[in-house]
C-alpha cells in the first residue's frame, strides 16, 4: 500500500504497473500492442481530419490561430493530455473534489466545433514527450 502522506507516489506506482503489464502484454502477445498502436493513431487520424474540416469550413476560426493542429496534438488529446483547471478559489468547483478535468478527444472534437480549440505549438507538445529516442527504438525492435 502507497504511503499517502507522500505526495505523488500512488501515482508513480500506479504508473508503473501499468508500464510493466504493458511490457509483459507486448512480451507475450505483441500483436495486441501493435493493435493498440494502430487503434491510438486511428483515432488520432480521425480527429486530425475532423479539425481540419471544421477550421477549413471556418476561415475566421483557423485565421484566428497561430500555431496549426497537427497528428500530434490529435495523440495528446487522446492520452487525455489536455485538461482543465477547475481550482479557483473564488469559485465553486464544477464538479466538487475534482480540481481538474481531462478533455477526451470527443471533448476536443466538440470545443472545434465550437470555435474553441486549444491553440498551443506542436514544439511545447513535444517537449512533453518523455520517451527518448533510444527507448522508442527499442519499442520498434521489441515489437518486431
Amino acid at each position: 500500500m502507497a504511503d499517502s502522506s507522500v505526495p505523488g507516489l500512488s501515482r508513480r506506482i500506479e504508473l508503473y504497473w501499468r508500464k510493466t503489464i504493458w511490457v509483459i502484454i507486448g512480451i507475450f502477445a505483441p500483436e495486441i500492442v501493435i493493435y493498440t498502436a494502430w487503434s491510438q493513431w486511428n483515432s488520432a487520424r480521425k480527429l486530425t481530419a475532423k479539425v481540419a474540416k471544421l477550421l477549413d469550413n471556418d476561415p475566421a476560426a483557423k485565421g484566428a490561430r497561430k500555431y496549426t493542429w497537427t497528428m500530434t496534438h490529435s495523440f495528446f488529446a487522446g492520452m487525455g493530455g489536455f485538461v482543465v483547471d477547475t481550482n479557483d478559489p473564488d469559485r465553486p468547483p464544477y464538479i466538487p473534489d475534482s480540481p481538474r478535468l481531462i478533455i477526451t478527444a470527443q471533448g476536443i472534437a466538440i470545443l472545434a466545433e465550437c470555435g474553441q480549440l486549444p491553440d498551443i505549438s506542436r514544439r511545447d507538445l513535444d517537449d512533453k514527450n518523455k520517451a527518448d529516442n533510444a527507448a522508442k527504438a527499442l519499442a520498434l525492435l521489441q515489437a518486431s
